[in-house]
């Protein structure tokens, strides 16, 4: 079930009201502007998780790469870099929002984090690409609802 709320998604995250966000990541090690830049300010370990990847590598455009964090509680939630677009600015790819969630859900199925699985996680991600990556927000949330409704997520409109 996907619920939609207005709030700040770093700020409900700190809470301990998710075990994982998810955000659009650029495949060039830039998270300088929007959610992302917020994101590696607030927890560096997503951004250690993304220079572990390859800067530029294009096989990376609709794949992830996962930081684990502290919540204000002391419990630890994952952060996952999904690599929705190649460059940074206004280039988010809808396919690559889509490839990225199922390369995430097939981790959370029968990859390296099968034992937690989805079905028992609170997910949040803020309105991947609808912002600076010019993406049109009904088809981003059609694409989230398609890859992930039938789990536990809450789409956080800032404000």
């Amino acid at each position: 079930m996907i619920t939609y709320v207005k709030g700040n998604l770093i700020e409900m995250a700190k809470e301990g009201r998710f075990d994982l966000i998810l955000h659009g990541c650029n495949c060039q090690h830039a998270m300088t502007s929007g959610i992302a830049k917020t994101i590696a300010d607030v927890f560096p370990s997503a951004q250690v998780a993304d220079f572990k990847t390859w800067s530029g590598d294009i096989k990376k455009l609709g794949d992830f790469s996962v930081a684990t964090e502290p919540d204000d509680n002391g419990l630890n939630f994952l952060i996952i870099n999904l690599y929705t677009q190649y460059e940074p600015g206004a280039h988010a790819e809808y396919a690559a929002i889509r490839a990225s969630l199922k390369a995430m859900k097939a981790a959370f199925v029968v990859g390296p984090f099968a034992e937690d699985g989805l079905s028992n996680q609170a997910i949040g991600l803020p309105w991947i690409g609808a912002g600076i990556g010019g993406l049109d927000i009904e088809y981003v949330k059609q694409i989230i609802e398609e890859e992930l409704g039938s789990y536990d997520v809450t789409m956080v409109e800032f404000g």
